[in-house]
């Protein structure tokens, strides 16, 4: 393209100064330098078109690396919220069973103690009628004793009376 471009240049610039060859050189300096500046400005575009792509694949992958941070994201969301769930439930499970636990020991605890106060009770009726029996036992023992003399007594008068 650049090269077409210079042709049509130097020929459109020989036929118009054909007749004044001093200027020729000039012209044709002329028409190199903007020559040049169409390269420059060629190359300068094609430096920016390169660019420009370089920026669009560029924007491009950061918007894939985006998307898919983006469902990572939700997907560890989504992780977590059921992590939550699944913590609760099991809070509330280990809770509830912490309540039987609990509920089963206040009612083993209150029938040990009913158990309790009723073997005191009837240790306590056993006290009292051990406390009859001893009482009892030492009547009967002085009742004895004093039976017991009585009957030497009688015997002794008995064998007086038969001297």
């Amino acid at each position: 393209m650049i090269i077409s471009t210079i042709y049509i240049l130097v020929v459109l610039f020989t036929k118009y100064y054909y007749h004044n060859i001093l200027l020729l050189p000039c012209n044709i300096l002329i028409c190199f330098l903007f020559l040049l500046i169409a390269v420059k400005q060629d190359d300068e575009n094609q430096s920016l078109k390169s660019r420009l792509k370089d920026t669009e694949e560029e924007k491009t992958r950061l918007q894939r690396t985006i998307s898919v941070q983006q469902s990572q994201n939700e997907k560890y969301k989504m992780l977590s919220q059921e992590a939550n769930k699944k913590s609760e439930g099991l809070q509330q499970e280990e809770l509830e069973h912490l309540k039987r636990v609990q509920k089963q020991a206040a009612t083993s605890q209150s029938a040990t103690e009913v158990r309790l106060n009723r073997a005191l009770e009837e240790a306590e009726r056993y006290k009292v009628e051990l406390n009859k029996l001893k009482q009892s036992n030492k009547m009967h023992i002085e009742a004895a004793k004093m039976l017991s003399f009585t009957e030497e007594e009688f015997m002794k008068a008995l064998e007086w009376g038969n001297y």
